[in-house]
């Protein structure tokens, strides 16, 4: 069924102060979106806030104690890598100048790459850890404007809905009034304008009365004046 209201919205533009409505079921369809909207943006805010939290700890915590560590562990490599090369070095020296030093050095450059990783990774850690507090701010700034959509002003609008589908399904509901009781209520006047039937119904008894009726009894005399007239009296109107 297509239905055509106009409902009143309330709002202060008069341009937007009418909303014409031609289905219930598209209002029902409507407030259906926006509860999966509303839990669909629900979940996504809680996944959102768990992974920041856990992102801070990560890289507050774990990250930066691990890559201190890492700084540690490849310093003493480096170390130990520079020792073998010294070491051997000494050998080809001392001992044996046949002797290469290839791997040594090939051993320290590695170790060395590793340290500058753990010493960037470290650096990068440590500023991040700082950064994102204030990162998670900001997020929270947008996120609680879209927690007060959400939970505050969609459901007012779920509401809305839900109140407009009863007002014109309680409208729909009335019964109209029949015609022919309409009709019977009300007459027409001879210009054709349509007047209260009780008013034309008197005026109807008020021509009757004015009209002799065929079975009302004669005046005293009438019908002597008819005998004595006979049939060639002249009438009143008649000229000598």
């Amino acid at each position: 069924m297509r239905i055509e209201s106009v409902l009143r919205a309330g709002t202060k533009n008069p341009s937007m102060a009418e909303i014409r409505v031609e289905s219930i079921e598209a209002l029902r369809r409507l407030r259906t979106a926006i509860v999966k909207f509303i839990d669909v943006g629900r979940s996504a805010m809680i996944d959102a806030e768990m992974d920041l939290q856990q992102t801070m700890q990560w890289v507050q915590n774990e990250q930066t104690a691990y890559w201190k560590g890492q700084i540690q562990k490849r310093t003493e490599a480096v170390v130990q890598a520079r020792q073998a090369l010294r070491d051997k070095n000494l050998f080809r020296t001392t001992i044996s100048s046949s002797v290469d030093t290839i791997d040594e050095e090939k051993a320290l450059a590695r170790a060395g790459r590793a340290l500058e990783e753990a010493e960037r990774k470290s650096a990068a850690s440590q500023r991040w850890a700082h950064r994102l507090p204030q990162e998670s701010a900001q997020y929270n700034g947008a996120a609680q404007r879209m927690r007060n959509q959400t939970e505050i002003r969609l459901p007012e609008s779920i509401a809305r809905l839900d109140q407009m589908a009863e007002s014109l399904e309680a409208y729909l509901a009335l019964e109209a009034p029949a015609g022919t009781a309409a009709s019977a209520a009300i007459g027409e006047d001879s210009s054709g304008v349509r007047e209260p039937a009780a008013r034309s119904m008197s005026r109807g008894e008020d021509a009757a009365a004015s009209e002799p009726r065929a079975d009302a009894p004669e005046p005293p005399g009438a019908k002597e004046n008819k005998l004595d007239a006979g049939p060639d009296a002249p009438r009143g109107n008649d000229k000598s």
